[in-house]
């Protein structure tokens, strides 16, 4: 391994995943910007990790967001069919 190699993998973490997300689906975000921004030397290729990894912390809230909202609206149709209530002209 060259003295760069062990310099740019001892700086660039790890792939920050959740074990239910896809490293590929990461890889391909971060390869992707590695392909428009073309940095050249460490720094700049820690800006692209650093870019990666915000843009999935962003995918990862907008899913989190999804979801939590969902659950919420299933629980809400839940706890109206069990106790038979009418939510017609709530909102939820």
């Amino acid at each position: 391994m060259s003295k760069a190699s062990q310099v740019s993998s001892a700086l660039l973490p790890g792939v920050p995943l959740l074990i239910t997300e896809s490293k590929d689906e990461f890889e391909r975000i971060r390869e992707a910007l590695d392909y428009q921004i073309k940095p050249r030397g460490i720094i700049e290729q820690i800006y692209v990790e650093d870019i990666a990894y915000l843009v999935w912390e962003i995918l990862r809230l907008r899913r989190s967001k999804t979801a939590i909202i969902n659950i919420r609206t299933g629980f809400i149709r839940f706890v109206a069919y069990t106790f038979n209530l009418d939510i017609s002209q709530r909102q939820m």
